[in-house]
């Protein structure tokens, strides 16, 4: 489990966020991160959430936000602090949203306001990834709860 954002770029799981940030992406593009990025939209559809007050606060759209964190989580980088650092980082976010990037505790606030909506975008990824297993819908909900439940767990201990 990668705990901080140079262990995760340095592997075969690079992360892409940068299509995070690009509205045309191409969706059919099947890698997990689109996976994510249409779960999140799937979920932000759902939610019930001011998106001119979400994005001052926040700095992102809520389907983005909650698409970056649950791609961040999925990869192994829990810490708020190592988030924020890699949305920071990532040169393609920085000239789609501009400077207004969240920091640490800005995505500490986001994962405990938003817990349910991260574990519904978790649980939907995880199963179009299981597509044709026997993966029961308890199991499923249960790998996305702990999911974020170690994050929480992660940053707390790491502060």
């Amino acid at each position: 489990m990668a705990s901080s954002p140079e262990d995760v770029r340095s592997g075969p799981g690079d992360l892409h966020l940068g299509k995070f940030a690009k509205p045309d992406a191409d969706a059919s593009d099947d890698g997990h991160t689109m996976i994510i990025r249409r779960s999140a939209e799937s979920t932000a559809a759902k939610a019930t959430t001011d998106e001119v007050a979400f994005e001052q606060e926040f700095g992102l759209p809520f389907a983005r936000m909650l698409g970056i964190v649950c791609h961040c989580y999925s990869r192994g980088v829990f810490r708020s602090d190592d988030v924020a650092a890699l949305i920071r980082e990532e040169r393609s976010l920085r000239d789609a949203f501009g400077r207004k990037l969240p920091d640490g505790p800005a995505v500490r606030r986001f994962r405990r306001r938003f817990a349910n909506e991260l574990e519904d975008t978790l649980e939907t990824a995880y199963r179009v990834e299981s597509a044709g297993t026997e993966a029961e819908t308890t199991i499923l909900h249960k790998k996305a709860a702990e999911v974020v439940h170690d994050a929480a767990w992660t940053d707390n201990r790491k502060r």
